[in-house]
């Protein structure tokens, strides 16, 4: 629920910035920070889940490998941070620009270690303190954006703002995290060599997942003129928003799979639940937003950002296929299968570069939105169908999502057929969609039974739920 909060507080934050910098400003606001994503994979070396994977394994030992894990990530961070600096200077940045790269390096690669504290949380069980330090962040950064909107404030600003509610924002993560770790900052060098040498493919697949998935702000921002990333910019924002509930929920089934690792059933039931309910939540909100998503846009942002209602119209799709990688990412981890996840992310990576440097320069933002769509769908659902260790985990989601694939263009062509207004429209595919749902039996009363347990339950077994 708490995401929930968090999404509708990130959407209306949007609004705000979006209209405070206009096409040109937002351009440049999102190429800074697609920039910095290029870097923001060194940061944790890969280590995040692993040293939460462990946690969750051998919690009598929890404090020391929180402890390590938090020195490897210092280090890496400050290492991130000095490239930044080098890489900026060597690709012609100066003055002012080069001041906000840094600036904004501190939020992206040099705080990123101590955001570990949510891991804490996840391990735990205690996801609430992480969803209250996330709400704190974006109400402090929700309200300096409505002051900044009936001002005329650089871009600088804005970043300033963004990196001071960062600070705001572990810090308090850290008190909350106090009851649950003691750090001790004893190098365990024998720790610290298994940490890394498990966590080395994830930072490769981070690094992959960088550039597949801000490479195409990127060339944008060097190749096209500002304002044209702008509307890419603000279509491909509001779409990522569709993800993160679905984080939200496989954050938490995460400790689960690696609890039941060696308990076929429960470990199937899990995989099959987050399959059924976030595909379903996910293509379902890409059909919606497929129909009144320019509409939806042009309202909320101005007639100046239309366009950006055709991108989101397609930018929606390329986040099912993010969904459908979130689950089998969880899975894979839990399995120590990550190789195959470096795999898949580097050949999608690839193909989505590529894919941006040869489509671009002919049909622009829009072609470089159905490269993403591609690139997606080629990394996160195909490659683990192809990968013989990952098919037996990714087939069964694939039929999954063909199911659902096919009832929501069943409720597309009814609703565009009946052809009524925007707002009718969106509430009859809604409602057709919830029948398709429960006719296919994509939701079933063994989940609403589940759902129920999860309200009214602090830890609900999953052996008595399978």
């Amino acid at each position: 629920m708490g995401q929930v909060l968090g999404v509708i507080l990130s959407f209306i934050s949007s609004i705000f910035l979006v209209r405070a910098l206009g096409s040109t400003g937002f351009g440049q606001y999102a190429f800074i920070y697609a920039f910095l994503s290029m870097f923001a994979w060194l940061a944790p070396f890969g280590t995040d889940n692993i040293i939460a994977r462990e946690a969750a394994k051998n919690p009598q030992d929890s404090d020391a490998i929180w402890s390590n894990g938090l020195l490897v990530q210092i280090i890496f961070a400050g290492m991130a941070e000095i490239i930044l600096v080098v890489a900026s200077i060597g690709l012609g940045y100066s003055g002012e620009a080069l001041l906000l790269l840094v600036l904004a390096g501190i939020e992206l690669l040099v705080l990123v270690p101590w955001r570990l504290g949510t891991r804490v949380f996840q391990v735990e069980m205690q996801q609430w303190r992480g969803v209250l330090t996330t709400l704190v962040r974006q109400v402090a950064w929700l309200v300096i954006l409505i002051i900044f909107s009936y001002y005329s404030v650089s871009l600088a600003a804005f970043v300033w703002a963004r990196t001071a509610i960062t600070v705001l924002e572990v810090t308090l993560m850290w008190l909350l995290a106090r009851p649950f770790v003691h750090l001790n900052f004893r190098f365990d060098l024998i720790r610290v060599a298994s940490l890394l040498r498990q966590s080395w493919p994830m930072a490769f697949t981070s690094l992959s997942i960088a550039v597949s998935t801000r490479i195409d702000r990127v060339l944008i921002g060097r190749f096209l003129p500002a304002d044209q990333l702008g509307y890419y910019a603000t279509a491909d924002t509001i779409a990522t928003m569709m993800t993160i509930v679905p984080m939200a929920f496989i954050s938490s089934v995460y400790p689960l799979l690696c609890k039941y690792t060696d308990r076929d059933t429960n470990f199937n039931f899990l995989t099959d639940a987050s399959f059924r309910w976030l595909l379903s939540f996910s293509v379902g909100i890409a059909g919606l937003l497929t129909l009144i998503g320019t509409p939806l846009v042009t309202l909320v942002y101005g007639k100046e950002f239309t366009f950006s209602g055709q991108l989101l119209g397609v930018l929606v799709w390329d986040q099912v296929a993010i969904c459908f990688g979130l689950i089998l990412t969880t899975i894979v981890l839990a399995r120590n299968l990550q190789i195959y996840l470096t795999i898949a992310t580097v050949v999608g990576a690839i193909v989505n570069a590529f894919g941006n440097i040869l489509i671009l320069p002919k049909y622009g933002v829009l072609g470089s939105a159905w490269v993403s769509v591609a690139s997606y769908t080629l990394a996160n659902i195909l490659m683990f169908i192809i990968f013989i260790p990952t098919r037996k985990y990714a087939w069964p989601g694939t039929i999954i999502l063909l199911k659902v694939l096919l009832m929501t263009g069943v409720c597309l062509g009814i609703t565009t057929y009946l052809g009524m207004g925007t707002i009718i429209t969106g509430l009859i595919f809604v409602v057709t969609f919830i029948i398709g749902v429960v006719i296919v039996r994509l939701i079933t009363e063994g989940d609403l039974l589940i759902l129920r347990q999860a309200f009214t339950k602090s830890n609900p077994e999953i052996k008595s739920l399978t």
